[in-house]
């Protein structure tokens, strides 16, 4: 039955319709600090990458202009249209699926490294262990990711629509009340917890990136 309420992805699809609306930041934009990431990859001999939530592909088209070999998903069919008609048109090595982050739709041990930049955030934390589970699996031992997730504090303020406008509706979870992702929950994190849930990872470089959302680099023990 329809209960007339928006899932997480329907909310993702009707922002990636209109992506130039999405209040935020800019959802072409590559992240800021890709090209370290690449470096990173590059220095571990890394040829596969997998990014989980790529979205319109920002990210992931960066890495494969690098020569990597990539893979994005995302629940929007929108975004994931929309990316595949680019690489169709560009001389790149990539694809894009249509799937949800707790159910990655690949053989286990199959990528070198994954990225995943504010994604696994959305949801509760039974979903976030879920994803990290899910990127865990798919990853082969020894191998890469670089994630980006909020934490509560932005450029020294209580982040406005994630926190302080929101409705807490259990602990770390936020849910926005006004702009583009109402009725999403997010996770909120901060370094201790993010560093329990991906225990079985050696993190090897943490920062705040030019958004002032928590990012990292490890390798999978």
């Amino acid at each position: 039955m329809n209960s007339g309420k928006k899932n997480n992805h329907n909310r993702w699809d009707d922002i990636y319709r209109n992506p130039e609306e999405y209040q935020y930041y800019n959802l072409n934009d590559t992240h800021p600090d890709m090209s370290k990431v690449a470096d990173y990859f590059k220095k571990r001999g890394v040829e596969k990458v997998l990014d989980v939530g790529c979205g319109i592909g920002s990210n992931m088209l960066f890495l494969a202009g690098l020569g990597f070999s990539i893979t994005g998903i995302d629940s929007s069919p929108n975004a994931i249209s929309r990316l595949n008609k680019i690489i169709e048109k560009a001389d790149i090595t990539g694809k894009a699926v249509v799937a949800d982050f707790q159910n990655i739709p690949f053989a286990s041990h199959l990528f070198d490294a994954i990225i995943s930049v504010q994604t696994i955030n959305h949801g509760k934390e039974d979903k976030v262990r879920k994803a990290i589970t899910e990127i865990e699996r798919v990853l082969v031992p020894g191998g890469a990711i670089f994630i980006t997730v909020p934490g509560r504090i932005a450029k020294g303020e209580v982040r406005y629509s994630l926190v302080k406008t929101a409705k807490q509706i259990s602990e770390r979870v936020y849910v926005p009340t006004k702009g583009r992702e109402v009725g999403m929950p997010h996770f909120i994190f901060n370094k201790k917890i993010l560093k329990k849930l991906f225990s079985n990872f050696d993190i090897t470089d943490f920062w705040r990136d030019k958004r002032d959302y928590y990012s990292f680099l490890a390798i999978k023990k």
